[in-house]
């Protein structure tokens, strides 16, 4: 059910997202196309914060930091496993693997690979903590504003 506390929580998470993104993107390798990653993680981002901190808004401010930071773990896991299996695909389509067990293994290396290059960005890593703080309370003043 569309609630107040889902549209703020969504609307800002999107955000988070796309800042943070907009950051690792500056540290990705030359050898590593940014793509549609701003965009595909803003939407990750939005339904992160939709079906996780949306559902949990209403509990106070207090409680809202722990799912933030929770909505901010969930948003990244799906960022980078989204983006992982499209790379998988994607080489997959060009004969690079010898079959599933391999393209499969290939999809791990690839996620590592993002996670280290986004553990290696010290300043997405501050927006995601304080932008997924900030957006906790957002949402969670949207809830108790509009019950």
């Amino acid at each position: 059910m569309p609630t107040a506390a889902k549209l703020f929580a969504a609307f800002s998470f999107a955000l988070v997202a796309f800042f943070a993104s907009s950051e690792i993107i500056r540290e990705l390798p030359e050898n590593m196309s940014a793509g549609n990653f701003g965009l595909v993680n803003t939407f990750v981002g939005l339904l992160a914060g939709w079906k996780v901190m949306g559902r949990h808004a209403s509990k106070g401010y207090r409680k809202a930091i722990p799912f933030g930071i929770w909505t901010v773990c969930v948003m990244v896991f799906f960022s980078i496993l989204v983006h992982s299996i499209y790379e998988m695909l994607r080489r997959s389509t060009r004969l690079e693997y010898d079959g599933v067990q391999e393209a499969l293994e290939g999809t791990f290396e690839i996620a590592a690979k993002f996670a280290f290059v986004a553990l290696e960005s010290p300043n997405a890593i501050f927006i995601l903590v304080i932008g997924g703080v900030l957006a906790a309370w957002f949402s969670a003043w949207a809830a108790l504003r509009w019950k």
